[in-house]
């Protein structure tokens, strides 16, 4: 049983189809029938928010509507998990005072035989985080069927695509520097 403020907080957000905050039925489903992976992050508030994809009745990416809900909330994420059944949550990233430039993409693949069309799928996470530097972010991809990080951690240039997916700590951030800005804005 969930505490009433906690239940009244996934309600509300639930019908402003904002985040959500609770591991309920979909997520379930989505990680133990459906075997999808997602993630799971928790705000520098204490705040626990589930990646729920493909929920019904919600257009939206869960990265989306956490973007846009820490956004308006000045709200930032602390520690973000990856989440697949089957393998232990794992900490990809975590920061106390909150992840400053930070973003979380998921994809898809599969291998193709070319006489039969039939082949494995594959699903990935990848999570990114911009360095200090400014000129680079730290990319790490988890797998599946593997369960696992890939065996090396990319560094990426920071780019406007990129930098437009992150969500960033409230007030003086890496968002406010100029090398940023002019990467954001073109």
């Amino acid at each position: 049983m969930l505490p009433d403020d906690i239940e009244g907080q996934f309600i509300e957000l639930r019908i402003n189809n904002m985040i959500c905050t609770v591991r309920d039925e979909h997520i379930r489903k989505l990680i133990m029938e459906d075997i999808s992976m997602t993630w799971k992050c928790t705000l520098d508030d204490g705040t626990v928010v589930w990646g729920d994809y493909e929920r019904p009745g919600v257009p939206e990416s869960p990265w989306v509507r956490l973007q846009e809900f820490c956004k308006e909330n000045g709200r930032c994420v602390a520690k973000a998990q990856v989440i697949v059944m089957g393998a232990p949550e794992e900490v990809v990233f975590e920061d106390e005072n909150g992840l400053d430039g930070f973003f979380i993409a998921r994809g898809f693949s599969k291998d193709i035989d070319m006489v039969t069309g039939d082949g494995p799928s594959y699903q990935h996470m990848t999570f990114g985080l911009l360095e200090d530097s400014l000129e680079r972010v730290d990319v790490k991809k988890y797998s599946w069927p593997e369960c696992e990080f890939e065996d090396f951690s990319q560094k990426r240039k920071a780019t406007q695509e990129n930098l437009s997916f992150m969500i960033w700590r409230d007030g003086e951030t890496k968002k406010q520097s100029e090398q940023v800005q002019v990467t954001l804005n073109g």
